[in-house]
């Protein structure tokens, strides 16, 4: 018999798998392999064998590693079904010598058939016809259930063969059933057997392991070292593959690729492990011109018959993409309608590694040339940018990235702003000066200070070499944008300055951006004022605009210069507006609203808005990758976790926050934070503990109208007042009173009101400071300034105590009091239990002691009744009692004692 196998050419179009596993001989070529003691039960699986063995015959096809010798024989091992197995070979292309292995499968699994069999097997002049008569008789006769299971039918693939399997399923019937296993597709009419029932098909869409059995598989091969983070990266990249699992877990070195892949972004690498299994199994085993159509074809990450022609110079791509597809050659197809097709990730990996090995960098970038003339005929500009990029036609990559780069600009997508122009070496970006500049306000905007200056100063180089005023002028914007995340106010008032009186033409976006920047810089500068000014004198260009998302960050604006005035409510009511825009837009400012709602919320003692709104602002700068609002969301969450008692998680939350100022090089921040961490000493009274930053600030010039001094100054001088040295606590406040009543900041004239009748009732005169407490307070209570006052209530509590009967504060104060009173009472328990409560429990252990019943609890909290049940088993084993009578009997205990 011919071996059509053997004789492809190039002229065919269907691909080859022949081979695979070494050959069986012997009695092992008809023995069931043994089921692995590592093998995953897969129950989905499994129950559709259950389903087919009454049908005549299950394919199951899939490439190499899939796991189908291993599914069906596992299967066989639960259900105890009788069978008979066949490892088929290159021998077997002869359909004759086929037939006579099918026969020895049978003899070797029923002894009672061995006579039958024994000399029609000694004639080797027996001819085909009498073979295969005695064969069907054979299977025929055979009572059910039985299954004939014939496996690496890809070894003894021929169109003789196939036309073989045809006949005995017209012949037997479903008695037995016939098991295919192969990584090709037999040449029978699939489609109208599985229509009329007589086939079941399992593919490589089937065996594909899913995350749980992947996770399991890995578990199972002794991965246990590995963290859940590098397993989920090892099931990604895997995409299913049993072999490309065990590869990649057992490898030297996966691990370390694939974390450098998530922390640079580089293109992922094959294993050289995966690689070599790849290549010796599947690719090395595929005539030349396959060979060579795969590693042209895997420089796209989807294919289509016109693109492929045109890479390799055939004319036959369709057909041939539908042949690998046929034979599950680690092809998928995306898009039937489209005629998209992809390989699998680390089949594509590694035919690149071949490509670049074979070909010259010439040659693979004349490739990438083609796809990217390809894809731009079609108008897709991401895939052709990015293989011009890859063939270095910086020319032709530079004018496409600038076309998109001004609708990027305007509407604010800094994500693809900053990764695009990231692709271009430095000395190529500048070329380009727009693009330069978007690569800049990007970085900028993102938060990574220390790249964009490094770029900027090649830039500046570029801009006086060439005399580039408008280069010069956009330059300056973005060293005006850095200063404002430094609070440096004259950094930001010198470039404004120098552009805004003749250049650029008011209207256009370096306008209009110098105008924002400088009305951001006023506001950090604590000058609501001239900030409400400058944004009046620019909302009729952001009318003009139509973008909502400078809508959403001009609303946002107005409610931060509001907060700065101390009006709270109104403030949160546009913060909200600022939300509701953002989101409309799918602006990137939408971070920088949830942070403003967080200050506002805490302001007013909302803690679960603040909290909520915080955590969502560090959600959002995460997906986008920006940094710039980080640090004050973490120190928003160390200021909630302060009040409600939980040290510990404050002190984490201000770490962080002090790191990430530090990194991101935003000095502003970084002194806020190191303020607070000094803060929380003092207020919890371990003004020790804050000795060495304060008196390293105390050296320093203070300057009482440099607003970026502010916190520090506040806090420096409670640290003066708990250690005695009141009048020098004074020296401080004074002025600082002063410059806030006449930047009406209202809320900063008030804190430093109360730090004022602090510091006269630690001199001894408590009747100026309660002169000075009382009008304070009353400010407190009409405007909801609570957080100013919870923060330091162990300072005021002396004084608090002395106003509880006033007729007019005394209900504020005794709320006041009593929140103090609940959450000195909390501390004492969570310092008591050496187990810290999460928030959730905190808000549970709250509203127990208000009396709350499971359901307002519910109610309150948005979740379910369940939920909070189960919260509250937890608080109890963490307090060690078993019921809400006594979790409230030991709270009460604890704070008595």
């Amino acid at each position: 018999m011919p071996n059509s196998a053997a004789e492809h050419s190039d002229s065919g179009t269907a691909p080859i798998q022949a081979g695979g596993r070494l050959a069986r001989m012997g009695p092992a070529k008809f023995r069931r392999p043994r089921t692995p003691v590592t093998a995953v039960r897969r129950d989905r699986l499994t129950r559709r064998l259950d389903l087919n063995v009454t049908a005549p015959m299950t394919l199951i096809l899939g490439p190499a590693g899939y796991g189908k010798s291993t599914l069906v024989s596992q299967w066989l091992s639960n259900t105890g079904v009788r069978h008979a197995w066949l490892f088929a070979d290159e021998h077997d292309t002869d359909s004759t010598m086929f037939v006579r292995s099918l026969i020895q499968a049978m003899a070797q699994s029923d002894p009672s058939l061995a006579p039958r069999f024994t000399s029609l097997l000694g004639n080797d002049d027996a001819p085909f016809q009498l073979l295969l008569s005695e064969l069907i008789d054979a299977l025929s006769e055979t009572e059910p259930p039985f299954v004939l299971v014939v496996d690496d039918y890809q070894r003894a693939q021929s169109h003789e063969n196939d036309s073989l399997l045809g006949i005995l399923l017209r012949s037997v019937g479903s008695t037995p059933a016939l098991f295919v296993i192969s990584r090709t597709r037999p040449q029978l009419p699939l489609d109208v057997l599985s229509a009329y029932g007589e086939l079941a098909v399992l593919d490589s869409a089937d065996l594909r392991f899913s995350k749980d059995e992947s996770r399991t598989l890995l578990q199972q091969s002794g991965s246990d070292n590995v963290s859940n983070a590098d397993i989920d990266r090892i099931i990604d990249r895997a995409d299913g593959w049993a072999v490309g699992l065990r590869l990649l877990s057992t490898s030297p070195g996966t691990i370390d690729r694939l974390q450098e892949v998530d922390a640079t972004g580089a293109n992922p690498t094959i294993d050289p492990v995966v690689s070599s299994y790849l290549f010796d199994e599947v690719i090395d085993r595929q005539p030349a011109h396959v060979q060579n159509f795969l590693m042209r074809t895997a420089i796209v990450d989807f294919m289509r018959p016109d693109l492929c022609d045109v890479l390799t110079g055939r004319a036959d791509s369709g057909e041939l993409l539908d042949g690998l597809v046929g034979s599950d050659l680690f092809t998928h197809i995306v898009d039937r309608e489209d005629l998209t097709f992809r390989y699998h990730a680390l089949f594509r990996e590694a035919l690149l590694a071949r490509l670049g090995a074979q070909l010259t960098s010439t040659e693979i970038a004349s490739l990438h040339s083609i796809a990217g003339g390809h894809y731009q005929e079609l108008d897709n500009f991401d895939w052709a940018a990015d293989h011009h990029i890859l063939a270095g036609n910086w020319g032709i990559a530079l004018e496409l990235v600038h076309q998109q780069a001004s609708h990027w600009m305007l509407n604010d997508h800094l994500t693809l702003l900053e990764i695009w122009t990231e692709r271009f070496p430095h000395d190529v970006l500048l070329r380009d000066s727009f693009l330069t500049f978007c690569r800049l306000w990007a970085l900028v905007r993102l938060g990574r200070l220390p790249e964009a200056e490094h770029l900027l100063n090649f830039a500046r180089r570029r801009a006086e070499s060439e005399s580039d005023p408008y280069f010069d002028l956009r330059l300056d914007l973005i060293v005006a944008y850095a200063a404002v995340l430094r609070q440096d106010l004259e950094g930001v008032l010198r470039p404004a300055r120098r552009w805004l009186d003749d250049f650029p033409s008011p209207g256009t976006f370096e306008h209009l951006a110098f105008l924002l920047i400088e009305t951001l810089a006023h506001m950090y500068g604590g000058n609501p004022i001239i900030a409400s000014a400058l944004l009046d004198k620019t909302r009729q260009m952001i009318e003009a605009t139509g973008r909502a998302w400078i809508d959403s960050l001009e609303a946002n604006y107005r409610g931060r210069i509001l907060l700065l005035r101390g009006q709270n409510t109104k403030a949160k009511a546009i913060f909200k507006q600022s939300i509701f825009l953002g989101e409309q837009s799918n602006a990137q400012p939408l971070h920088f609203a949830h942070l403003s709602l967080a200050q506002a919320s805490l302001e007013s003692m909302e803690l679960r808005s603040a909290r909520s709104n915080a955590l969502r602002c560090l959600d959002l700068a995460s997906t986008i990758g920006t940094v710039v609002h980080s640090s004050p969301s973490l120190q928003l969450l160390a200021d909630v976790a302060t009040v409600r008692g939980d040290r510990h998680e404050a002190e984490q939350h201000i770490r962080q926050a002090i790191e990430v100022s530090r990194r991101s090089d935003m000095t502003g921040m970084l002194m806020d934070a190191e303020a607070r961490q000094a803060h929380y000493l003092i207020s919890s009274g371990d003004a020790e503990g804050a000795a060495g930053w304060a008196e390293s600030r105390l050296r320093q010039e203070r300057n009482p109208r440099d607003y970026r001094q502010y916190k520090e100054n506040a806090v420096l001088a409670r640290y003066l007042i708990v250690t005695g040295r009141c009048g020098e606590a004074e020296a401080i406040i004074e002025p600082l009173f002063e410059e806030a009543r006449g930047s009406h900041r209202r809320r900063d004239e008030f804190e430093m009101a109360v730090l004022g009748a602090l510091a006269l009732w630690c001199d001894g005169d408590e009747l100026g400071a309660l002169a000075r407490f009382r009008p304070a307070l009353r400010r407190a209570s009409e405007n909801q300034w609570i957080f100013t006052l919870m923060q330091d209530i162990q300072l005021l509590a002396p004084m608090l105590d002395r106003v509880s009967t006033d007729a007019e504060l005394g209900e504020f104060v005794n709320g006041l009091l009593h929140e103090r009173r609940d959450r000195l009472h909390l501390r004492v328990v969570l310092d008591s239990t050496g187990s810290p409560l999460t928030p959730r429990e905190r808000d549970m252990l709250s509203g127990l002691l208000t009396g709350k019943s499971n359901r307002e609890l519910a109610d309150e909290m948005f979740i379910s009744e369940y939920t909070v049940k189960r919260h509250l088993s937890n608080l109890y084993t963490k307090l060690g009692v078993s019921s809400r009578a006594q979790a409230i009997a030991f709270f009460s205990s604890r704070g008595e004692g």
